[in-house]
């Protein structure tokens, strides 16, 4: 589901658009202003291309800096999988191959479907479960 954001320190509109988004049927909702992708309402938002580059919105005012973000990012360069720090339309996600969302709470989740538009195959595929497998092994080993 797709909601134009506003970006302020209080979760209100957060809370609001995740929860219009379970009610059309979605799990999450993503904040686009002009065209372009921010973020979902408590995960960063990465599509990757069909030349398997991952594709995520730069740091700005627009989105949170997360610590899972920096992480994701950090997996990411240490599998040798290009990284573009840019906007990308929705349009550009819907042709994706491949698109996840990151968070504390929910890790490195994948994205099968936008506004019931099916993401490549429609299932998680093997760049995102390659990044969720490295994470989360990351995780537990210095958690340990």
């Amino acid at each position: 589901m797709i909601i134009q954001d506003i970006k302020s320190t209080q979760l209100l509109s957060q809370s609001m658009a995740k929860m219009e988004a379970k009610r059309k049927g979605a799990d999450d909702a993503w904040f686009v202003t002009d065209g372009l992708v921010n973020e979902a309402t408590s995960s960063n938002a990465y599509i990757i291309t069909h030349e398997n580059i991952i594709v995520t919105r730069h740091l700005s005012n627009q989105i949170l800096h997360g610590i899972t973000r920096e992480a994701i990012l950090t997996v990411a360069k240490d599998l040798n999988l290009q990284v573009e720090e840019r906007p990308f339309s929705i349009e550009e996600a819907k042709n994706a191959k491949e698109a996840f969302m990151t968070g504390s709470a929910s890790l490195v989740c994948p994205v099968v479907s936008i506004d019931k538009h099916q993401i490549g195959s429609g299932r998680p595929e093997k760049i995102v479960k390659r990044i969720r497998e490295t994470y989360i092994a990351r995780a537990r080993k210095h958690a340990i």
